[in-house]
């Protein structure tokens, strides 16, 4: 279905504030934003953390997740996940009514896909707009994205309602077929806000050092305790921590699943706003899965336990060999 054809597309609501509304300056500072990103690493990510705060601010960290990104990957689908802030529902809202529409591009979502989730769990997923009109957190992706990825892909806004870690889980089960190596996830979200500096950087290092364990139960425990504590000026210290949980409840138990930290700041590390009183953290987080041994050394397990095994009993055997003494008996 073309663009023309659908009636309710979501067109750029933060163009403007949170980034440039002229194509020409967009394209120009998110190049910018990507040369001073942190290099690619090499990995193949399967699903990014990034941060959703005006460009000014978090868009050299954003920059960082999306350069780990072969732009010439063909992705089949890209899923934007991220919590509501401005409406609480049950479940979670799938934009499948339109495309996402902002200056340096249209990003085509997958229609037929949301309309099949929304039918075949009901009592999950709705296919209401409004939360995606309220909320900015998909949208700024969207320019990182269609400057990066070169080749066509459609995409999955999801906005998650719930406060209930249950819910998030039943979500991952739905999702979780689609996490593999043909699809990619986003995660939208800011970490700890609105902080001193010094406190900011504690809980995110707390927050990400949980996130990379791969347990959502950690994670659950990491921002329980951070609540508690009662900090002034806290707000949070994961603005999006329901979809973050359903991701982790979708690569839970996966062995071969690392989360890496590719890039951090607050921010207080902006140099014209300098406020290291009140700071919002900000992570870049890939998901990748580690190549099994055989791909990375050539050889698997056994194989290479049989060749350590041969080579102790011939370095043995060799040892206890007999040779003969010379005339001092050496």
């Amino acid at each position: 279905m073309s663009t023309l054809s659908k009636l309710h597309n979501r067109f750029a609501s933060v163009a403007g504030q949170y980034y440039p509304a002229n194509q020409a300056e967009l394209n120009t500072e998110l190049s910018r934003l990507y040369a001073l990103a942190t290099p690619p690493q090499g990995s193949d990510p399967l699903a990014l953390i990034v941060p959703f705060s005006g460009y000014m601010f978090s868009g050299k960290t954003a920059a960082s997740a999306y350069n780990q990104l072969d732009p010439e990957k063909q992705y089949k689908r890209i899923f934007v996940l991220t919590s509501a802030r401005m409406n609480n529902f049950i479940g979670a809202s799938v934009f499948c009514d339109g495309d996402y529409v902002v200056p340096n591009g249209i990003a085509e979502v997958d229609i037929l896909y949301g309309r099949t989730i929304v039918e075949e769990h009901p009592n999950l997923f709705t296919d209401a707009r409004t939360p995606h009109y309220h909320e900015h957190s998909i949208e700024v992706q969207l320019p990182f994205i269609l400057h990066k990825v070169r080749k066509p892909f459609k995409i999955v806004p999801i906005v998650i309602g719930t406060h209930t870690p249950e819910v998030c889980r039943q979500l991952a089960q739905v999702l979780k077929p689609e996490l593999h190596s043909g699809n990619l996830f986003i995660i939208s979200t800011d970490f700890s806000g609105v902080l001193q500096e010094s406190a900011a950087k504690v809980l995110d290092e707390e927050t990400g050092a949980a996130i990379a364990t791969n347990s959502p139960e950690r994670l659950i425990k990491v921002l329980n305790k951070h609540e508690k504590l009662q900090i002034p000026g806290y707000v949070a210290s994961l603005y999006s921590w329901s979809s973050v949980l359903t991701l982790l409840y979708m690569s839970q138990g996966e062995e071969q699943a690392i989360y890496t930290t590719v890039d951090s700041c607050t921010s207080g590390d902006i140099p014209y706003y300098g406020n290291r009183e009140k700071v919002t953290g900000y992570k870049a987080i890939t998901l990748t899965r580690r190549l099994p041994e055989s791909e990375t050394t050539g050889i698997s397990t056994p194989e290479r336990n049989d060749f350590l095994f041969k080579t102790v009993n011939t370095l043995r055997n060799l040892f206890k060999s007999p040779h003969k003494k010379d005339k001092k008996g050496r």
